[in-house]
């Protein structure tokens, strides 16, 4: 689940009395490790180096924006190697973050699916090669192009939608897909589909007879020695769990995230630093375990052999320089995750974070811990972008519409944006999402950045269906926005626990669709029939956007891949 989330605020509650502590599993643990591990000269410097590494990060966590509170774990093939946490699990309360916090891991969830069904695989019980409809009669979905199989679920290649928030973690998911059309083949594309894992978890409940978080405790977690995970996230679960937190658009506070139970097998599992690292051991490790094989080595062959954009079963895969390297992220109520095991240089690092992780700081620990191990020292993977607020000189400036009107955007000494007036006055504004500023009297306003050069700031903006371009910038001001479009601009919502709330502007003539609180970017669209529309990119995409219900010039209903969202009178 990727949902996706007052710095200035935060940083005034934890001034002076946030906690940065490196746990190194404890002094008689490291006794004890150096009596089992120092046989040899080459092993004790080894323990230095890792030691070294955490003193490293430590001070390197300190100094990052890394949130309200962020548990880092260091492991390699045979025990865990250190623990560095920082923050607040409870930033109101000011409780530490620990090494027995418990965070949500989100879409990491997914690979502990792949690892029961392939479990069942190797028993005979569970073909992934066979249409699914074969565990689950009750899953179909009204395709022209041949059945969707187990394998196409587990690595997003089965053409299904990403997500349907208002059926999050609820079976009917599986008779909603009844009527979606896909668009492409199964093993065709890859598209990300939080719904397809949903689909498994009901699967491995249909072959096992008993609650899926039953079936994972019993044949994973508790095999891992995972005894303070939870399978799933109920009502009785909130208090085992740190508090989350998500930025708040208007002043990138932090706030209390949503709670919501969460049972469904794409994100329902909850976790520690430590026990995770025990997780990422089993993927070092090819399967094995200190108590024997979780999986066959042929079953751990197709967990980690990717098929489209280097994705497996549940985890990325990727070989640079020839060395396997797996990982994944994840993301629910505000939580964030990020695992990466390198499996040739035998250690992995675990991130857990109660509100954000700051890519640059994930870089550089990866960095630091390579070296240690003795690795190339070099970060392999792409990970969360950076989500830090730009600054309002960035958006200041004169934009024009096709027209000459102009409307001219200026920073203050307070570092706050205004719109000018032509008689001079200025209208205060607020930030309101990413990239999006606006009041009531306005409306909301959103930037766009040059891609090529970011450095350069925004050089066009949106405002509803008008469109604007900075003076001085190169861009086609000849688009001109079909006439009924003008009907579908504005905020819609839906009031399920996870939303999801958009806005719909206009830009270059075409229509585009931008989250209204989270840090994700703007979606451009293109027709597709009447009313209805898809993402520009992938071309591929199953999404799909359709207004209906125009009264008196607006439409009040937009439906995104069947989820039903009400247009409200807000900006």
């Amino acid at each position: 689940m990727e949902n996706a989330y007052d710095m200035q605020r935060g940083q005034r509650m934890m001034s002076g009395t946030r906690r940065t502590v490196a746990v190194l599993l404890g002094a008689a643990a490291l006794a004890a490790g150096f009596v089992a591990h120092a046989g040899t000269q080459a092993e004790a410097k080894s323990e230095e180096r890792v030691k070294q590494a955490l003193d490293r990060i430590e001070q390197l966590v300190a100094a990052a924006d890394s949130g309200p509170g962020i548990a880092i774990g260091l492991t390699d093939r045979e025990r865990l190697r250190g623990v560095v946490v920082h923050g607040y699990a409870d930033l109101k309360a000011k409780t530490p973050v620990t090494a027995d916090t418990r965070f949500a891991i989100g879409s990491i969830s997914k690979s502990f699916t792949a690892v029961t069904l392939l479990q069942l695989a190797d028993e005979g019980k569970f073909d992934p090669a066979a249409p699914v409809s074969k565990y689950l009669p009750s899953f179909r979905v009204d395709s022209r192009y041949p059945q969707i199989t187990g394998h196409s679920l587990l690595n997003h290649t089965s053409g299904l939608p990403n997500y349907y928030p208002n059926l999050s973690s609820m079976r009917y998911v599986v008779h909603a897909l009844h009527e979606f059309q896909p668009t492409y083949a199964p093993g065709e594309h890859f598209q990300y589909s939080n719904t397809g894992y949903q689909v498994l978890g009901y699967v491995v409940e249909r072959i096992e007879g008993e609650a899926f978080a039953a079936v994972l405790k019993r044949r994973v977690l508790d095999r891992l020695g995972m005894h303070a995970t939870l399978p799933q996230m109920d009502d009785s679960a909130r208090q085992a769990l740190a508090v989350s937190y998500q930025r708040w658009p208007y002043d990138d506070s932090y706030v209390e995230a949503n709670w919501f139970p969460y049972t469904a097998a794409d994100g329902g599992i909850a976790s520690t630093v430590g026990d995770m690292s025990a997780y990422v051991r089993f993927i070092l490790n090819r399967g094995a375990t200190p108590q024997g094989r979780l999986l066959s080595p042929a079953a751990f062959e197709k967990f980690t052999t990717p098929a489209l954009d280097d994705y497996a079963y549940g985890v990325s895969v990727t070989r640079p320089a020839q060395r396997t390297v797996v990982s994944h992220g994840g993301a629910i109520y505000g939580f964030r995750s990020y695992l990466e095991a390198h499996v040739d240089e035998g250690f992995g690092v675990m991130f857990l974070a109660n509100g954000r992780l700051d890519a640059r700081m994930m870089g550089e620990v990866i960095s630091i811990a390579s070296t240690a191990f003795g690795g190339s020292g070099k970060a392999s993977m792409t990970r969360e972008s950076d989500d830090r607020p730009m600054d309002a000189a960035s958006y200041a400036g004169t934009y024009r519409r096709q027209d000459g009107t102009a409307v001219v955007f200026s920073r203050g000494a307070d570092g706050a944006l205004s719109l000018e007036q032509s008689d001079g006055a200025r209208i205060g504004l607020i930030k309101m999402g990413e990239n999006i500023y606006g009041s009531g009297a306005t409306g909301a306003y959103l930037f766009f950045a040059d891609e090529k050069h970011p450095e350069r700031g925004a050089q066009e903006v949106s405002n509803g269906a008008d469109w604007y371009v900075k003076e001085g910038a190169a861009a086609d001001r000849k688009l001109t926005l079909p006439e009924q479009y003008r009907a579908y601009v504005g905020r819609y919502r839906n009031h399920s626990d996870e939303g999801p709330d958009v806005r719909v502007f206009a830009r270059r003539g075409r229509l585009v669709v931008a989250p209204a609180e989270s840090a994700g970017p703007a979606t451009e669209l293109e027709p597709v029939g009447p009313a209805s529309f898809r993402p520009v990119s992938p071309s591929f995409s199953a999404e799909r956007l359709t207004f209906d219900t125009v009264d008196e010039g607006m439409a009040l209903r937009l439906r995104m891949t069947g989820v039903p969202l009400y247009r409200m009178d807000v900006p």
